[in-house]
């Protein structure tokens, strides 16, 4: 074949050839790339590998600074890795987690937080993997080494642990105005004194602190849904209509005799103002739940560091990390072979204190926050939170 049919056939063959290539060009950029995997082998092995990510990505609870500075400056020192670090707050968290593409790594490679954030909303969105198989080290992933002799999962799918657990202290009070000792049952804040006194900086239509404090009344005997709807209505329950930036307006310059709160808000309200006081649950009839609060720890199902995030995890769990956390925030680590004499009592747990940081727990917070809902209507009624 020559002339002009063979340089016809040399034009269609160079066409095929280029479709070709660029069919196969999309169709790489196009399908999902799977996740790199963290290494195998031993520990050395591990830290080699994170070393070499050089980064792991943590998303944090917001208003603790030496819990911070020990998720930070200490895993840095100990092994060379950067940590960038977030504490933007759970709505941040949520939104930027569920409005990652499937294609895409999320954008922490560890999770610290709240137990609500995790259980309610991504695990069921498939966002966390199980830690399992990420537990490496003998220490981490030793059941004696923990209350019960077991692991502190806090889902029967082993996708969060809660290595610090405390009492529930969620009322911070006006010690100048208010003798904490008169207080014998939460049924004394439906007191005429406390209206428009109370500030709830937690959505109990959320979850969170509001819909835990709720869940402790609801279940509560002699308290239940008529206690609920008389502080919310006949004590003008102050709750913000943004759970960050409005809460935290009212904590600097807080002109009510108490507060609900978080343990990170109620920590800076208390350096800030010492007058308020945290209430001691011990003292009070009804006592409260133990709570892994802020100290949930996960792993997104897609990480860009995957090394980085195991080592993190197990060195977290270590009791090297458990004193240090423990003893910088106050609350009990569930490691039994940390020390728990610099405690406040006030932080023990009772035995027979209900879980709120648990699949069980789940149950009655959803009912908390159906009644919430049914009191203060839906999040988009103008009816609903109170300014």
């Amino acid at each position: 074949m020559s002339g002009p049919r063979a340089r016809f056939a040399v034009i269609i063959i160079g066409l095929c050839v280029v479709i070709a290539a660029t069919a196969l060009y999309v169709g790489l950029i196009a399908k999902p790339q799977p996740a790199p995997q963290a290494a195998g082998g031993s520990w050395d092995a591990l830290v080699a590998a994170a070393q070499k990510e050089g980064t792991v990505q943590v998303s944090g609870p917001r208003g603790l600074p030496e819990f911070k500075k020990i998720l930070t400056d200490d895993f840095t020192s100990k092994y060379g890795i950067q940590v960038s670090y977030t504490d933007a707050g759970a709505d941040v968290v949520l939104k930027q987690m569920l409005d990652t593409p499937a294609s895409s790594a999320y954008p922490w490679d560890v999770l610290v937080g709240g137990f609500d954030t995790l259980l309610s909303n991504l695990q069921p969105k498939g966002a966390l993997a199980p830690m399992e198989p990420a537990l490496v080290l003998p220490e981490a992933k030793d059941p004696s080494k923990w209350a019960g002799n077991q692991l502190p999962w806090v889902d029967s799918a082993h996708t969060a642990l809660g290595f610090l657990k405390q009492a529930g202290q969620y009322f911070y009070i006006d010690s100048s105005k208010v003798n904490l000792d008169d207080i014998k049952t939460y049924r004394d804040f439906l007191d005429p004194k406390w209206r428009g006194q109370i500030l709830l900086t937690g959505d109990p239509r959320d979850p969170g602190h509001g819909r835990s404090v709720f869940a402790l009344f609801l279940q509560s005997p002699g308290l239940g849904e008529p206690f609920i709807r008389d502080l919310v209505s006949k004590q003008d329950l102050v709750i913000p209509k943004n759970n960050t930036d409005d809460a935290d307006r009212y904590l600097k310059d807080p002109k009510f005799l108490m507060c609900i709160c978080n343990n990170g808000q109620g920590t800076a309200l208390t350096k800030s103002f010492p007058n308020f006081k945290k209430l001691n649950p011990h003292n009070v009839k009804e006592g409260t739940s133990t709570t892994s609060s802020f100290s949930n720890l996960a792993m997104p199902a897609r990480v860009a560091h995957p090394n980085a995030a195991k080592l993190y995890v197990n060195w977290i769990l270590s009791q090297e990390v458990g004193q240090a956390t423990s003893k910088a925030t106050g609350v009990p680590s569930v490691r039994v072979d940390v020390a728990k004499d610099f405690i406040p009592a006030a932080s023990v747990p009772d035995p027979s204190w209900p879980s709120g940081s648990d699949e069980t727990a789940l149950a009655k917070a959803d009912e908390a926050s159906k009644l919430a809902v049914q009191i203060l209507g839906p999040k988009d009624d103008p009816r609903g939170s109170k300014k």
